[in-house]
């Protein structure tokens, strides 16, 4: 994913009130990336398109995302506001994550397979002697270089501890650069002219992707408590966070009831498509609720984020699903549909784990 970092200056009048960190998760570059190199095999294995979509959907948004183990923007996020460190955040996240990803995925396939043979999901056929064959020199060189390359970023970004906007600016940085330099290899001097032309179709198709799901999203956005008062002015409230917090005010207090409002205020923040936004209330209301009845905050709080990220970061709402939709070109409300009853059993089962935990 990639994280915009806005940060406004702490008020000097108050008692060192905290920084405010607004985090704004955009449609990460990388499955463009993966995707056209993925999906051809995919499809070859005899793997519908609804189900390479899913499979990217759940491994790349839901799994790598939620426990966001390397860039570690969502785990800063939930443990600052729940008063834990970080590295407590991500211990606790590591079984749920787990626990969700095992479920969601596997009973993703089950679905998948259950379709397929009563012919409700029909894969396309392809065959071999309608690939191309005739590769150039830039296209085997990419075949190698882009792999490597992206595995160097890695190792490079946990070698070193890169993090943010660091680890952002190295992923877009390595992504530009060898489109630039394929680019020469295949066009040669017109290479300016293929870059400029890439560019304009890629910008074309992003606002082909968005527009018709920006008006849906921006309703959702307007039950943001930061957004609302920027489109309705001073005071507006944010019925999406009121809503969770009227929740957790009239359910009785103990682990599980408690284990389960946190899940639910995640899912429910995370209607907005962003998957971050509700990270600081989950960590707030698991320390706030947690404490009284004596439960491991750190698990509370991670099990917050699994629900959020889950469900805004790109798995539940069809705005939250379009770099995936655009790049397999299956509808992003048909793929929210395929995710939600295994994402739902995924939360579930990982709300039972961190009960447990707890």
């Amino acid at each position: 994913m990639v994280y915009i970092v806005e940060s406004a200056p702490a008020d000097t009048d108050s008692m060192q009130k905290p920084v405010l960190i607004r985090w704004y998760v955009f449609i990460t570059i990388m499955t463009m990336i993966v995707g056209p190199m993925m999906i051809p095999i995919a499809l070859r294995a005899g793997l519908p398109i609804i189900g390479i979509a899913a499979t990217m959907n759940l491994f790349g948004h839901g799994i790598a995302l939620s426990g966001d183990f390397v860039i570690q923007g969502a785990p800063k996020l939930t443990g600052s506001a729940a008063g834990v460190g970080v590295l407590a955040i991500l211990k606790a996240s590591i079984p749920l994550v787990i626990a969700t990803g095992l479920v969601s995925t596997l009973l993703s396939f089950w679905m998948l397979r259950r379709d397929m043979k009563k012919g409700r999901i029909v894969a396309k056929s392809t065959s071999t002697a309608s690939l191309r064959t005739d590769f150039g020199a830039a296209a085997k060189f990419a075949a190698v270089v882009v792999p490597l390359t992206f595995l160097a970023t890695i190792a490079t970004t946990v070698t070193i501890g890169l993090k943010g906007d660091d680890a952002t600016a190295l992923v877009g940085g390595a992504s530009l650069l060898l489109f630039i330099v394929i680019a020469f290899l295949e066009y040669r001097m017109k290479a300016y002219e293929a870059v400029m032309k890439k560019l304009q179709e890629g910008f074309t198709f992003s606002i082909n992707i968005f527009a018709p799901v920006i008006p849906i999203a921006g309703f959702f956005f307007m039950g943001s408590p930061e957004v609302s008062p920027q489109i309705l002015g001073q005071g507006a409230p944010g019925y999406l966070f009121d809503l969770g917090k009227a929740l957790a005010a009239h359910v009785p207090l103990s682990v599980i009831p408690v284990a389960i409002i946190v899940v639910l205020v995640g899912i429910i923040a995370g209607l907005d498509g962003s998957g971050f936004s509700g990270l600081v209330l989950v960590g707030t209301l698991a320390q706030a609720l947690g404490t009284p009845v004596g439960a491991n905050i750190a698990v509370l709080a991670a099990l917050g984020q699994m629900g959020s990220v889950w469900s805004g970061g790109g798995t539940l709402v069809p705005w939250g699903v379009l770099d995936v939709s655009g790049v397999t070109g299956c509808s992003p409300e048909a793929l929210t549909r395929r995710n939600f009853i295994p994402v739902m059993a995924g939360l579930a089962v990982a709300t039972v784990v961190a009960i447990v935990l707890m």
